[in-house]
């Protein structure tokens, strides 16, 4: 009837495609394991009015993020090349200016960062370990991040896909995918990307959709600062 996954921090991961017949169970199972919810994400069509039953019985307040995106899929048979300019795997000693990076996009999006500073580090070493997480660089400057932030046999989900706010409309991030799709589908042996980015980000979905990427439906991301 519904897949659910309920982390530490409050975060709700479901898919149904049933709706509101499975509520009440749903959420009387969570606050059985956890007494909070403060996120819910996945598809848009089950998340979106569930958000609202939880928000309307109280279960979580003071709403931070209310985003709909438009989800994408991008298969192996998609042949972009490497960009060669530029991108390459990160490394430990990135850990810095990567930090510096991956906080200003989690403020820009309205994210919130649950993570303590040496849980960023350690999750940031295990991408780097994986060989999940690049950088494309500028004379030597780290100005666009990427990385794969799910990854299931051959599925993957791409996020965190940033260039500072100085060095946009350049094509790095597209230059930067580019590399990315192509380590993803050769390295990682991977079959099918998911992506996902803001409805109303039009810059974004148009470097996705030059890429080839085809829409599938829309993502749910909700997020509240309390209980």
């Amino acid at each position: 009837m519904a897949v659910f996954s309920l982390t530490r921090e409050g975060s709700l991961h479901v898919y149904s495609e049933l709706g509101e017949e499975v509520f009440h169970e749903m959420l009387d199972i969570c606050l059985q394991d956890k007494p909070s919810i403060r996120g819910v994400f996945g598809h848009w069509e089950f998340c979106y009015p569930f958000w609202e039953y939880i928000k309307g019985k109280g279960i979580v307040k003071n709403e931070i993020l209310n985003e709909k995106d438009v989800l994408y899929s991008l298969s192996s048979s998609v042949s972009l090349g490497k960009s060669q300019k530029g991108v390459r795997f990160l490394l430990a000693r990135d850990y810095e200016i990567w930090k510096h990076l991956r906080l200003a996009y989690c403020k820009e999006l309205g994210f919130p960062m649950l993570l303590s500073e040496k849980q960023l580090k350690d999750v940031f070493l295990e991408k780097i370990n994986e060989r999940v997480i690049w950088g494309y660089f500028r004379e030597e400057r780290l100005v666009s991040i990427a990385d794969l932030n799910a990854k299931a046999l051959d599925i993957a989900q791409l996020g965190g896909v940033y260039t500072t706010p100085k060095e946009r409309r350049n094509g790095y991030s597209k230059l930067l995918m580019m590399d990315l799709i192509d380590d993803a589908f050769k390295i990682h042996s991977l079959r099918k990307l998911i992506i996902f980015t803001g409805e109303k980000n039009m810059a974004a979905r148009k470097v996705y959709e030059s890429l080839g990427v085809e829409p599938i439906g829309f993502y749910a991301l909700f997020f509240a600062d309390s209980v």
